[in-house]
């Protein structure tokens, strides 16, 4: 990304009065706010002296002080030369006497720091700024609570500055973030895009720009006198009538011209898309635009479609929890512990993402397992990884549940993030073909053979059971093949993690009656930390409760009679053949006592 400034135009832009004396007063406005916010800072902190700088590219400007008539002292002042960190301030209890600051002019000399407290500025990630406080005399007692205190006041005044600039602020500290993710995002799709200042004449070219046009990135300064040169002489002044209705009729423009790429002399089309950014008075301020070369470009083929709408179902799932959770936040009034609880859903749902993304990068292995893994709690794993769908199931009037049947020992050593992928994916997949319905997901713990030892081990099996549309048999065979049914790609990448991680997996389908897919992994349990009962801890409720008769006195009216281990075996009926997998029958009990029903 390249800026340079030109005087010269190769179209007009009308004058307009109002709009300069408009931001003016803006501009006026925004200096009384940040005088408030350091003579709100002085008093609620109780010292003489609070200073406010805000980021101007690379660089701190003090924008207001209280208690200290000349703020040029502050410019350039060591205590913020450091690397800012968000959340991370500084706090010296007497500047005289530290090595780092005493030959400091503002200690020396008026206003004569001795205590020095500050607090990064901080807005969506970025470093905006810093609020200080100061006293001529030290202080030694800034305890912890007070620099809590002055975090959540900086979060505010961040909040407060970015809102009093508006749509059109000026920070460069947030502009310079935005216009990095801007320009990635660029490179990515192979797109460019250009703008230019009507006010200050700076033009900004991204990146991707000169590998559009074959021009070098160091060399090259793009101005506005030069920007037509893209285009061909014959060309220009179709260029120009587009950008002069942009600018004084506020008409969007959308034309494909020939250029020239100056590399290598071939003949390139591209488009060219943009229109006129306004501020808040409706006064035009910025030409943007984005190019792309369209050249060869040819419709996607049916596989790239496919594929492509493979890619959107995967990143559709943790997006709904990303974007449910911040509307929660934004809609509705919420507590610290909820604010952290949401937080913790919104990283889960981004990691997720990110190792998504992961796997379907084409020059990285689809799935890549570490050996070992940490020891996590695994119940605790699975519950989460449920209550992460909580919103998208009750939009869908669904009711979501976990289980937990023979699940004796909690802790374990696993790749906790290839699991909760994993189950993510098939939570998401009974989500998206459920409606109005129930969702399940039990966990056991089930004895198997280890096909290199010989030997029986504990293994983890998880299924996930819905009463969703269901499937026939042959969609059922071809689910994890990768094949658009039901979430294909994910189910595939599921497979393979759980085929790399020593396991299998599977499902059984019927059209109208629900889908049950699971997988089962061989898994590294360890021994939990002996945990002494907490007495005043409230009872957790029970999911399954298990009771024996021994005695025809002890058994109530609706227990059925137990089977003689000699009796002869029932005669075969014309009704459907029942399943006596014990995970079944566990997996009825458990709904039976999630509806409240008592068999007691």
């Amino acid at each position: 990304m390249a800026k340079t400034t030109d005087e010269s135009t190769p179209f007009d832009v009308r004058p307009n009065p109002q709009a300069w004396a408009r931001k003016q007063r803006r501009a006026a406005d925004f200096e009384r706010i940040c005088a408030g916010v350091c003579e709100l800072a002085a008093a609620v902190f109780d010292v003489p002296m609070a200073a406010l700088s805000l980021r101007e590219g690379e660089a701190l400007t003090v924008a207001a002080a209280f208690g200290i008539p000349n703020i040029d002292v502050l410019d350039g002042i060591a205590f913020t030369a450091r690397p800012l960190i968000a959340g991370e301030g500084l706090s010296i209890g007497d500047a005289a006497r530290d090595a780092r600051y005493f030959l400091e002019s503002a200690v020396l000399r008026a206003p004569y720091i001795r205590f020095y407290a500050d607090m990064p500025l901080v807005h969506e990630g970025g470093i905006i700024g810093v609020l200080a406080l100061a006293d001529a005399a030290p202080r030694m007692d800034f305890p912890a609570t007070t620099q809590a205190v002055l975090t959540k006041f900086a979060d505010q005044a961040a909040t407060l500055l970015v809102l009093a600039q508006g749509a059109g602020n000026d920070m460069q500290g947030i502009l310079h973030m935005q216009q990095k993710r801007l320009d990635r995002a660029a490179e990515l799709a192979g797109f460019g895009y250009w703008t230019i200042d009507l006010a200050s004449r700076e033009v900004v070219w991204s990146r991707e720009m000169y590998g559009l046009l074959g021009l070098n990135e160091k060399t090259y300064r793009p101005q506005v006198a030069t920007q037509l040169d893209i285009y061909q002489p014959e060309d220009r002044p179709v260029v120009i009538e587009h950008f002069q209705r942009a600018v004084n009729a506020g008409e969007d423009f959308d034309f494909e011209l020939r250029i020239i790429r100056r590399r290598d002399k071939a003949a390139r089309l591209i488009r060219t898309k943009g229109g006129v950014e306004y501020d808040g008075d409706g006064a035009p301020v910025r030409l943007c635009a984005v190019v792309r070369d369209v050249t060869e470009a040819t419709a996607p083929t049916p596989a790239e479609e496919g594929f492509l709408g493979h890619i959107a179902d995967e990143l559709r799932a943790p997006l709904n929890e990303i974007v449910s959770y911040a509307r929660l936040i934004e809609t509705r009034p919420v507590s610290g512990s909820e604010i952290a609880d949401f937080a913790h859903h919104l990283q889960t749902s981004a990691q997720a993402m990110r190792t998504l993304i992961g796997d379907m990068l084409p020059h990285e292995p689809a799935v890549s397992i570490e050996a070992g893994g940490e020891i996590i709690d695994v119940a605790a794993m699975i519950r989460e990884a449920v209550e992460s769908f909580t919103l998208q199931a009750q939009a869908a009037q669904t009711r979501l549940s976990a289980h937990f049947v023979d699940f004796t020992r909690k802790q374990a050593r696993l790749d906790d993030m290839r699991v909760r992928q994993v189950l993510q994916n098939l939570i998401a997949n009974a989500c998206k073909f459920t409606q109005g319905g129930v969702i399940s997901v039990t966990a056991s713990q089930v004895t198997a053979e280890n096909p290199q030892t010989l030997k029986p081990e504990i293994r983890l099996h998880i299924s996930v059971r819905d009463t969703g549309i269901g499937m026939d048999e042959a969609q059922a065979r071809s689910l994890f093949s990768g094949g658009k049914a039901r979430h294909g790609l994910g189910l595939s990448i599921a497979q393979a993690i759980v085929e790399m991680l020593g396991g299998h997996i599977g499902a059984v389908s019927r059209p109208g009656e629900g889908t049950n897919v699971w997988f089962e992994i061989p898994v590294d349990w360890v021994d939990a930390p002996e945990v002494k009962p907490d007495p005043k801890a409230v009872p957790v409720p029970r999911t399954l409760t298990r009771q024996t008769f021994d005695t025809p006195q002890s058994r109530p009216a609706y227990a059925p009679p137990r089977p003689r281990i000699d009796a002869a075996p029932p005669a075969p009926t014309k009704h459907a053949p029942v399943d006596e997998d014990r995970i079944n029958r566990e997996y009825l009990r458990a709904l039976l006592a999630d509806m409240k029903l008592d068999l007691q």
